[in-house]
């Protein structure tokens, strides 16, 4: 079983940060790496988050654009070309340009989920993998 220390936000009664949610994804996706070697290439996508100007405008320069969900997994399954992940803390919300970007990557052939939280994002993962879902 995978061993979660609780966070100050989560000691004060708070919904952890969808950092604390990505840690916890990421945790489980390279615990699980032996059982589908193919999850070495899910990698997040580092869109969002807040920058200090100065490299805020070096990672725009660089291509970073609004709405890119947070991980992309290059791995076919069925009719999908591969799946992106829009991780949300448990009282996050989507932005319209994050509707966008999964309505235009949906019709080039990818599967998109909006995820609330860790296990939500790990259960996704393994119903388009076709894994049953263990959180250990």
């Amino acid at each position: 079983m995978i061993k979660l220390r609780r966070t100050r936000r989560e000691s004060q009664g708070l919904v952890p940060s969808e950092h604390t949610e990505a840690v916890r994804f990421m945790r489980m996706v390279r615990l699980h790496e032996g059982r589908l070697p193919a999850l070495e290439w899910l990698h997040h996508i580092p869109n969002g988050g807040w920058r200090n100007k100065a490299v805020a405008g070096k990672l725009k320069s660089e291509g970073v654009r609004p709405g890119v969900h947070d991980y992309s997994w290059p791995y076919r399954q069925g009719q999908y070309s591969g799946l992106y992940i829009e991780l949300k803390s448990q009282d996050g919300r989507a932005s319209k340009e994050q509707r966008d970007f999964s309505a235009f990557v949906e019709a080039q052939g990818f599967n998109v989920v909006f995820c609330k939280g860790w296990e939500d994002a790990w259960r996704a993962v393994c119903e388009y993998a076709g894994l049953p879902y263990r959180v250990q």
